[in-house]
């Protein structure tokens, strides 16, 4: 949803909750999985969506239901200056 805003809506977003998760499959594949969004919802400030994640096979492995974001052009700024710091771990 993070790529989806920025695309569709020209703005940055960021989660802040899911109503459900459930996952239908022991473990996510360890050869990825191909995730399928349904937005359900676009408006000033937010974006909500259900979320699939399907397999090679197309067979479900897990879904996210109400997905929710908040969509705004301060978090840009806030990206921008998100840099990890690098840490010498020989030293400990």
């Amino acid at each position: 949803m993070i790529l989806w805003t920025l695309a569709e809506l020209g703005l940055p977003s960021l989660p802040t909750r899911a109503m459900g998760f459930r996952q239908f499959q022991p473990a996510f594949p360890t050869s990825g999985t191909r995730i399928e969004i349904r937005v359900t919802e676009a408006e000033t400030g937010r974006a909500s969506a259900d979320i699939d994640w399907l397999d090679a096979a197309g067979q479900l492995v897990a879904r996210m239901q109400g997905y929710q974001c908040v969509v705004d052009a301060s978090l840009g700024a806030a990206f921008r200056r998100n840099v990890l710091e690098e840490r010498n771990t020989a030293s400990r």
